[in-house]
């Protein structure tokens, strides 16, 4: 394989060095057919995407167009055709389900409109869905994309593609990435992984998020890795399934989001785990949202013997707006906890527990990847003193342009002097960063800080609340003035109206003795209730907004 231009250099240069490697397609289902398409073909395929793309006149050089990103090699090669194209891709989700059409055809609207997209390319079925509802949009099937074509002519250094913020507590904003952001990141992340020319990588991830596009697609391409790639609603539905395909592919790096590992220890059963071998996989990086200690260690636990080892999973921070990673921890190291004062860390310290009530266990994320700063600021906006809470910043080679036409969110957070808001509250400790939440989710009950996370980590440690699914938030209360806090948790659909009860008391219970905090209200849900981002996050201001409204019910 020969690559034609700086662009192919960037993204196939390694794969055309190190020879014949490939990225395999697995099935939603067990006992479908597998798809392995070699780089070479990859490359093929991206060339001929870029020339349809070109040739309908909808997706133009410089301008960004909506990818509706299902996990299929048409769409990999039409986000790389763009790429090669000049033009801005845009990975979106596909629609899932029956439940939530009209909100995704509404977010289909607002992106465009948003990001000023030429165009939505997608599966033929989804276009002419898109068609139907009424969007008025210009439409490129992936499936009519021709699978080769020539090389293309190297297209100017800038933006390369626009990727979409998981809106956690905003709506999605279009963070402007460019191929040197792209190309420092993926570096960095080989580096921070000790990676090594037999790594192999395996990902349920989608591909409109940064961890699976970047962190998998563009990643293992870079380095020349393979890929066994999982549709993400085969994981959702059977989670065993990641674990098959990296003890069948010999997989040695493999991401997911926080919530996946105890997600895995509760949902995969003990007969699917008979003959599986997990002892070539030494790099579960484990990010997107803060790490619960105990989630990790229960899947640790769990499948310890089928070969996992202890150290595997790796902590990690990142987001999009810095292209991916950020601080890594050191490999096979594991999960290192500080343990710290809830009392003193409600008012900005970070200092040891006065006993074990008083106790929360955060985890070390590691130090910043070469070419990046890490630096935690107090109120005032200079650097916190040693054990001292603030607001993460971040400074470096891959932080993004900003938002695509998003002129004020840009300022807001991508300041003058190149130090990026992330928006999240941490602190450094032994010279690691200690991620503690999201700013805007701090629940403020009598001037004291309490993280969102912290409420529902305890919440999930009773018996009958289904993992990762609490949502802690904030509400006005007249009668005292000031806030006050409400969780809301999904339950199994079969439990009685005695067991939901039982459920409901034991939630305040814990999180009472747990945090000090006497809950406003608890709120259970039947499962699938819980709006939630792309990358499997709950959406806690969309649940406070329907609970306000009087629409969060069961």
């Amino acid at each position: 394989m020969e690559v034609a231009s700086e662009v192919e250099a960037l993204y196939f240069g390694a794969a055309a060095a190190r020879g014949p490697r490939a990225l395999t397609l697995l099935p939603s289902r067990p006992g479908g057919p597998a798809t392995r398409v070699p780089h070479d073909a990859l490359l093929a395929r991206a060339r001929g995407a870029a020339a349809g793309l070109a040739a309908s006149g909808r997706v133009r050089p410089g301008e960004p167009f909506l990818l509706v990103a299902s996990t299929g090699i048409e769409e990999v090669a039409a986000f790389l055709g763009g790429l090669l194209l000049g033009a801005l891709p845009a990975p979106i989700a596909p629609p899932a389900g029956l439940v939530g059409l009209e909100g995704w055809v509404s977010r289909i609207e607002g992106t465009a409109a948003a990001l000023g997209a030429t165009a939505v390319v997608g599966r033929a079925g989804t276009l002419e869905f898109l068609t139907t509802h009424g969007v008025d949009l210009p439409t490129v099937d992936v499936g009519a994309l021709p699978a080769d074509g020539p090389p293309r002519p190297d297209v100017a250094a800038g933006p390369a593609y626009v990727q979409l913020t998981s809106g956690s507590t905003a709506d999605p904003r279009g963070v402007l990435v460019g191929h040197q952001h792209v190309t420092a990141n993926v570096h960095m992340i080989g580096w921070g992984s000790e990676v090594r020319e037999d790594d192999r990588v395996a990902s349920w991830l989608p591909l409109y998020h940064d961890m699976g596009l970047v962190g998998t697609v563009l990643f293992s391409l870079y380095w020349g890795l393979d890929l066994a790639l999982l549709p993400p609603q085969a994981f959702l539905a059977r989670p065993a399934s990641w674990l098959e395909a990296i003890s069948r592919h010999r997989c040695t790096l493999s991401p997911a989001p926080a919530f996946a590992f105890p997600y895995a220890a509760h949902r995969v059963k003990d007969e699917e785990v008979r003959g599986l071998d997990l002892s070539s996989w030494r790099i579960a990086y484990c990010g997107a949202e803060p790490i619960h200690p105990r989630g990790v260690e229960r899947f640790t636990r769990r499948f310890a013997a089928q070969g996992l080892s202890p150290g595997v999973v790796f902590p990690c921070y990142g987001l999009a707006e810095a292209t991916l990673a950020v601080t890594f921890a050191p490999p096979g190291r594991g999960v290192v906890e500080v343990a710290v004062s809830r009392r003193r860390l409600a008012a900005g310290e970070v200092a040891p527990p006065e006993g074990e009530a008083d106790r929360l266990d955060l985890v070390k994320n590691g130090r910043p990847l070469p070419e990046l700063a890490v630096e935690v600021r107090g109120d005032d906006g200079r650097p916190a003193p040693p054990g001292r809470a603030g607001a993460v910043f971040v400074r470096g080679a891959s932080v993004a342009h900003g938002y695509h036409r998003d002129e004020e969110a840009t300022r807001a957070a991508f300041g003058p002097d190149g130090w990026l808001d992330t928006g999240d509250l941490g602190a450094i400790v032994d010279g690691e960063l200690v991620v503690i939440g999201r700013r805007k989710d701090l629940i403020i009950v009598r001037g004291r800080n309490h993280a969102a996370i912290d409420l529902e980590w305890a919440a999930l440690t009773v018996d009958g609340v289904r993992p990762g699914a609490a949502a802690a938030f904030a509400v006005p209360d007249a009668d005292e003035g000031t806030e006050a806090a409400v969780v809301a948790l999904e339950v199994a659909a079969d439990e009685s109206a005695w067991s939901r009860g039982a459920i409901a008391a034991q939630v305040q219970d814990v999180v009472l003795a747990r945090t000090g905090l006497r809950l406003h209200d608890v709120v259970l849900l039947p499962p699938g209730t819980l709006p939630k981002t792309t990358s499997g996050k709950v959406q806690r201001a969309r649940v406070r907004a329907l609970y306000v409204e009087g629409n969060l019910r069961a």
